[in-house]
């Protein structure tokens, strides 16, 4: 049986299947499968687990289709490849891929599937970006193409530096419909400087970021529609330097935005309050080797009926803040607060 699943792969797929051992219970229906890899023909890995256990259900006759009452997954291992063309590698796994024309694959129900001690590696060859989620857990129930019914399901994971992702709701395929909350914490900012290299000249060195976003997924007439609803976002530790230049430029306190809202279908996204932190920023001075450090704490918030739509007015400075003030004494620290109108 290895032999024959090991030529399937090589025929339709055109990838190398290495399987170490097959066994299937006739009586119990049980299939289990053990040590399989597979990898593309120059020996880059795809997907391997340790060891799979698939209890198929008497009644998947009847229903002609694949009723699983249980499937277990021991160590998976799936490596996510992005190519400098933008070609993703499991792409070349869907059904049908390559082929002239397409059939409807066959409905499913799965009662229960578990996820023990998963990994994820992930490589966008565009960017130059590598990473790694690593202990995954996947707990999902109720599982189907046959029914409507929605079920639960829960995924947890960490990165190598620490991020820890926490992702849970419930979801349905007939029709396609999620809700839930995905949370990230501790995730480093540095990490994403290969996508926002192109958009800023200056490097974020130092910082981590929070990230809750409570959501809802769900198709209107073939149209997707994604919302957001209270999602926050915390950013802490945030350093940025100058291009090619480890001198810091600015280093900023606690940044949060609390109660984002988004509607795609709508065009529609909203923040109802924006906090900053105090925060130092580092300017040359032309007539000194020095870097002059101006203290700047903020609060910011705000709260918009419209799209993205807020306006910011500048209080009155202090005396001790005045031009003529800050002239005659540059280090000065001044305090400057802003309020927002409504508009």
């Amino acid at each position: 049986m290895p032999g024959a699943s090991a030529a399937f792969a090589a025929e339709q797929l055109h990838h190398r299947l290495r399987v170490g051992e097959i066994s299937f219970n006739p009586f119990t229906l049980r299939l289990q499968v053990r040590e399989f890899a597979l990898e593309t023909t120059a020996g880059r890995p795809v997907l391997a687990f340790a060891d799979a256990v698939v209890d198929l259900a008497w009644h998947s006759l009847l229903r002609r289709a694949w009723v699983l009452d249980e499937v277990q997954l021991v160590d998976p291992a799936a490596h996510v490849e992005i190519a400098k063309d933008g070609r993703l590698n499991l792409a070349a796994l869907a059904p049908g891929a390559g082929a002239a024309g397409s059939t409807q694959p066959p409905g499913f129900d799965i009662g229960r599937l578990s996820v023990v001690n998963g990994s994820i590696d992930f490589e966008d060859q565009r960017q130059g970006y590598r990473n790694r989620l690593e202990r995954v857990s996947v707990e999902l129930s109720s599982l189907s193409t046959l029914d409507a019914e929605k079920g639960s399901y829960a995924l947890l994971g960490q990165t190598r530096a620490g991020a820890k992702l926490n992702w849970k709701g419930e979801l349905s395929l007939a029709p396609l419909a999620a809700t839930g909350t995905l949370t990230v914490g501790n995730a480093a900012l540095a990490e994403l400087m290969p996508y926002v290299d192109d958009f800023t000249a200056a490097r974020i060195v130092a910082g981590h970021a929070d990230i809750e976003l409570p959501y809802q997924l769900a198709f209107a007439a073939g149209k997707p529609r994604f919302t957001l609803k209270g999602a926050k976002l915390e950013l802490r530790g945030l350093a940025l330097a100058s291009t090619g230049d480890k001198a810091l430029l600015a280093k900023f306190g606690a940044i949060s935005l609390a109660g984002v809202e988004f509607d795609s279908a709508a065009q529609h996204a909203s923040v109802k309050a924006v906090r900053i932190g105090a925060s130092t920023l580092l300017r040359a001075r032309t007539s000194s080797r020095s870097q002059e450090p101006a203290r700047s704490p903020s609060t910011l918030r705000s709260s918009s009926s419209r799209r993205g739509a807020a306006r910011w007015a500048r209080s009155r400075w202090p005396a001790r803040c005045s031009p003529q003030a800050t002239k005659r004494n540059p280090s000065q620290r001044c305090e400057s607060s802003l309020r927002r109108h409504r508009l």
